[in-house]
């Protein structure tokens, strides 16, 4: 951000409800040297801490619930978040500057848990690799065929994976196949791996740092998620030209209907199982479209863009003080 030092204070482990020894003294640390604060999360001890120092300290704060006020979130463990939320998390977003929402669905959770808070709609970004970009120019159009359809993400019960491969398994698409890259998820995960194992279409691969080489050869990207504030790889997907489909349930759910690169069902395996026919059916024009689609979808979603709009959304609000 052009005219601002960026800091990230580290995490210290343990994390999320633990108390982390060091976290207290580095916390009175960047609120004292600090301008504003950003809290990129909400409901663990770090950000309890940070933000009750900056509080403390009169420094002004920014909120990034980061998907943490959803509904599916806000029921587990429920009564311990609504005490932590009493004590911690409401007074810093009622505070705050503005509460950091990446769509709308995640402004429309934020509203509902705090509806006096200040909120700023700002999406992620994406920032894909320049090979993929230059394959994306390359091509004036898609294939005719969809050959692999990819999911890329943690194996944890959110992302309703089991639900995709329930949807995929009982479709009859001919040479298509299902990969599932990710990281483990402990039993959810062993679950998954013993629901594909059952259909010879089905690939799990383990996690990569670079989803890049995974996504580049994906035909089209599912996300199946019960619930996402934005839903990151659904960006980065249709950043280099590949169609989609998405959960209705997810953030990004908005850009996908706003492009038509893609498809929105609902977090069901009825209705996965019809959008991925209809997906198949309809790739050569949605794969155009998505092609047609990546190099704005870069442009307006570049990461110094976006840091840009985050930065002058801080000094907007700070004029106002």
């Amino acid at each position: 951000m052009e005219g601002m030092r960026v800091v990230y204070e580290r995490r210290l482990p343990p994390w999320r409800y633990c108390f982390a020894p060091g976290q207290p003294f580095q916390a009175v640390k960047w609120a004292i040297w600090a301008d504003v604060v950003v809290l990129m999360s909400v409901f663990d001890f770090n950000s309890a801490y940070s933000g009750l120092i900056a509080r403390l300290a009169g420094k002004p704060l920014v909120v990034s619930p980061r998907g943490n006020l959803s509904p599916v979130a806000l029921r587990k463990t429920a009564l311990l978040k609504k005490v932590h939320g009493a004590l911690f998390d409401r007074p810093s977003i009622n505070r705050a500057l503005f509460v950091h929402c990446t769509s709308s669905l995640d402004s429309a959770w934020a509203s509902r848990y705090a509806p006096r808070a200040v909120i700023r709609l700002i999406p992620n970004g994406v920032a894909p690799p320049s090979s993929s970009a230059d394959s994306v120019r390359s091509l004036d159009r898609g294939p005719t065929l969809p050959t692999n359809i990819v999911f890329i993400g943690r194996f944890h019960p959110v992302k309703n994976i089991h639900v995709l491969v329930e949807a995929f398994s009982s479709t009859s698409l001919p040479n298509i196949r299902l990969t599932l890259a990710g990281s483990d998820d402990g039993s959810y995960s062993s679950e998954i791996r013993r629901l594909a194992s059952t259909d010879p279409r089905i690939a799990v691969l383990p996690f990569t740092p670079d989803p890049w080489t995974i996504l580049s050869q994906a035909s089209f990207v599912v996300l199946p998620s019960l619930t996402e504030n934005f839903g990151n790889v659904i960006l980065e997907a249709l950043s280099i030209g590949k169609p989609v489909v998405v959960t209705e349930t997810s953030g990004v759910a908005e850009l996908v209907r706003r492009t038509g690169a893609g498809l929105v069902a609902q977090p069901t395996a009825s209705s996965l199982r019809c959008a991925l026919h209809q997906m198949v059916s309809g790739f050569q024009n949605f794969s155009s479209i998505a092609l047609a689609s990546a190099p704005n979808i870069r442009e307006r979603y570049s990461w110094p863009t976006l840091a840009q709009s985050f930065s002058n959304a801080i000094l907007e609000r700070l004029s106002k003080r």
